[in-house]
């Protein structure tokens, strides 16, 4: 006996059912698209139903993976599905913790050293600094100039909406930071401060480079 198969028209009303639920990130609406079609079609050959009456059990099921939420991960001010939220929380917890080690360790290895530079040494350094602040900030500037002209929306595409404002970071280390105290030594905090950008910045690249991926993968161009 083979296995049911929806017809287009069944599928197009989930699609109009993801429509309502703003499923808009395509990597997320291909899955859960796969998902609900294939629970349908279980449930109708195991019960022996109507689609429209499996079709509301299978959605009614799916509802609260769908209701807005945020994380503290990110911040409150970035909402969305809970299923989206659950998958980028999976993908950036690892980073996360990452970065608030690129920042934490150089601030208290280079608060406890004992030591100072030449003022031609400072000079130099803080050059050389300035200058790898400048490179990471704009190469930051423009994969975010190139993630906005995006018009299509992956988790990918989210994660990076959600590290956007690291730039003002890296523009602080350009224009702000002085990576030298009074006494000659690196200031903690500015190479902290810099070191985290720099991973930041690296990391926004690899997701940026996942999103395009992504989009590839499902064929969305």
């Amino acid at each position: 006996m083979a296995a049911m198969e929806l017809t287009a028209t069944q599928i197009e009303r989930i699609e109009h059912y993801l429509n309502r639920k703003h499923v808009k990130h395509v990597d997320i609406r291909i899955e859960v698209l796969d998902h609900i079609i294939l629970d349908i079609e279980a449930l109708i050959e195991k019960e022996n139903k109507d689609f429209e009456t499996v079709f509301y059990t299978v959605t009614s099921q799916w509802n609260t993976q769908f209701a807005e939420t945020s994380s503290s991960l990110f911040g409150i001010g970035f909402i969305a599905p809970r299923i989206l939220i659950h998958k980028a929380k999976g993908i950036y917890r690892t980073y996360f913790f990452m970065l608030i080690a690129s920042y934490f360790l150089p601030l208290i290895f280079f608060s406890y050293m004992d030591y100072s530079f030449s003022e031609l040494a400072q000079f130099y350094v803080n050059k050389l600094l300035h200058i790898a602040a400048i490179f990471f900030a704009s190469f930051f500037l423009f994969l975010l100039i190139k993630k906005e002209r995006s018009k299509l929306k992956t988790t990918y595409s989210f994660l990076l909406k959600t590290q956007s404002m690291a730039i003002f970071i890296g523009l602080f280390c350009v224009f702000t930071a002085n990576f030298f105290d009074k006494n000659g030594a690196f200031n903690p905090i500015s190479i902290g401060l810099l070191i985290a950008f720099v991973y930041t910045t690296l990391v926004y690249f690899y997701f940026y480079i996942k999103h395009k991926q992504a989009v590839n993968t499902y064929k969305i161009l």
